[in-house]
């Protein structure tokens, strides 16, 4: 089956066919052996509007899967983890020479938060060494940071949310923080 589609323009608009974007010769090369494959295997067709410009859009779709990694995460039926490379990246961290170090770190830790009971009570020494003018460890800020890192090395695995199930929400208050877990017939969402 063979569509025409006709673009009206003003007499005298000239052809707009011109290259979108500059990119990396490696990331050029692979879309242009992509659109060799597609062309070649009959996916797509060359354009002969001469108001083309070639676009490929690089996506990813999977159907039929059990596991999908997404933005650093495991999801599966049972739910939600966080990717084992994140967590060994984390577990064998070694201890932190600058305040950019540390940033990095609690970076990292900051994103999988949720997998971790009391995050903020653990990493607020660490925190707390970013306040001060002159960075210095203290017993306090290297036991928190072998704490966190066991904290990240040990996640659970987290329940993705039902809304037909009735959602519960623990919290408590030590004095140093609050923590609040959100859960599902007590399997928690998030901690």
């Amino acid at each position: 089956m063979t569509y025409d589609y006709k673009i009206m323009f003003e007499e005298g608009t000239s052809p707009i066919n011109v290259r979108p974007y500059i990119y990396h010769a490696s990331l050029n090369d692979e879309i242009e052996k992509m659109i060799k494959e597609m062309l070649e295997s009959g996916v797509i067709r060359p354009s002969v509007s001469l108001y083309a410009s070639p676009i490929v859009m690089l996506s990813k779709c999977y159907f039929g899967r059990t596991k999908v990694d997404y933005l650093g995460h495991i999801i599966t039926q049972e739910g939600v983890t966080a990717n084992p490379s994140k967590i060994s990246v984390m577990k064998n961290w070694s201890l932190p020479k600058t305040d950019k170090e540390i940033r990095g770190y609690l970076g990292l830790t900051c994103y999988y938060w949720r997998f971790a009971k009391g995050y903020g009570v653990m990493a607020r020494p660490l925190t707390d060494l970013l306040k001060k003018e002159k960075f210095e460890w203290s017993v306090e800020a290297i036991v928190a940071f072998e704490q966190l890192k066991v904290a990240m090395s040990t996640t659970p695995v987290l329940a993705l949310p039902n809304f037909y199930l009735e959602f519960v929400i623990e919290t408590d208050d030590c004095g140093l923080g609050i923590w609040t877990v959100l859960m599902h017939v007590e399997h928690p969402l998030t901690i």
